[in-house]
């Protein structure tokens, strides 16, 4: 295996939101490996709207079978990240509660599979930066609890091409996530959780480790060195963070999303000011005064 199994735990006393806590492997790793290697294939083959004819059809016909729920959720997601920012803001929230819809199913069925579980934080993630981070403060500790849970579960998983893997993604989710969400106070009062610009660090470094060299981990992790810097004045992270999205820039992208992520690489390293707020699909308003009346 080229990743690690390192787990931010859920525990009666919770971790800090960048430890890792180890974890015994998961008794129910078989049952929940994705069923239908068809529609993994057409997923790894990037045929994503042809998946998502297919996955709808088997659910008409076998509504009960949790993985079929996720397949489509997980071909939704690739839809809308291909369809990014450019595309109306209706269009992107249809996409991502359809997709929110589709793992409730899931998960109806098959409570606590890891994959649906991170899957239902990412289409709730995707809501939050689609309507803004200010405006979906009360899905984060949701979407926290679920991506959480996924990584305790001890379960891993590979996509053939490596796009998708867990723990790695929940952990490089979850460091977005405590970049994004500022630091201030009132947000542990209004959401139960805050941001934190070392873990999101730390949790990225746990994400590199895990999958190492992928496009998209690394810049997160230069948004968060080019966030730190700007934010904290500190020149050394600014510096760090400029040359890895700078690196992160001169790859050679291998799907539609690495494209993307190249690309915002280079605005990152020009701008670094974008970086606290940065999302891929679209930049977040972040001003403290948005909390008004909430």
């Amino acid at each position: 295996m080229l990743w690690v199994m390192v787990a931010l735990g859920l525990a009666a006393a919770p971790a800090a939101p960048g430890d890792p806590v180890p974890h015994a492997p998961a008794a129910s790793a078989s049952r929940w490996s994705w069923r239908h290697p068809d529609l993994e294939a057409l997923y790894v083959d990037g045929r994503f709207a042809e998946g998502l004819i297919e996955a709808r059809r088997r659910i008409a016909v076998t509504p009960d079978d949790a993985h079929l729920y996720g397949h489509a959720a997980r071909f939704l997601y690739e839809l809308g990240e291909l369809k990014g920012k450019a595309a109306p803001r209706a269009e992107r929230r249809a996409i991502y509660r359809e997709m929110l819809r589709l793992l409730e199913e899931g998960l109806r069925r098959e409570p606590g599979h890891p994959l649906l579980l991170f899957g239902l934080g990412l289409a709730k993630a995707r809501l939050g930066t689609t309507d803004g981070v200010l405006a979906s403060l009360w899905m984060a500790r949701s979407i926290e609890d679920s991506w959480r849970a996924a990584i305790a579960s001890g379960f891993a998983y590979r996509s053939a091409n490596g796009e998708n893997q867990l723990p790695c993604d929940a952990m490089v989710a979850l460091g977005i996530m405590q970049r994004m969400i500022p630091d201030w106070w009132i947000l542990g009062v209004i959401a139960g959780t805050r941001g934190d610009l070392d873990a999101s660090l730390a949790l990225l470094d746990h994400a590199d480790g895990c999958a190492p060299g992928r496009i998209r981990t690394m810049k997160e992790r230069a948004a968060t060195l080019l966030c730190m810097g700007t934010r904290r004045g500190d020149d050394a992270r600014l510096a760090e963070g400029r040359a890895l999205a700078a690196r992160v820039a001169a790859m050679a992208p291998a799907t539609g999303t690495e494209r993307i992520d190249v690309r915002d690489a280079r605005a990152l390293a020009s701008e670094p000011a974008l970086a606290c707020a940065y999302s891929r699909d679209g930049q977040q308003d972040l001003d403290e005064r948005r909390l008004a009346g909430r």
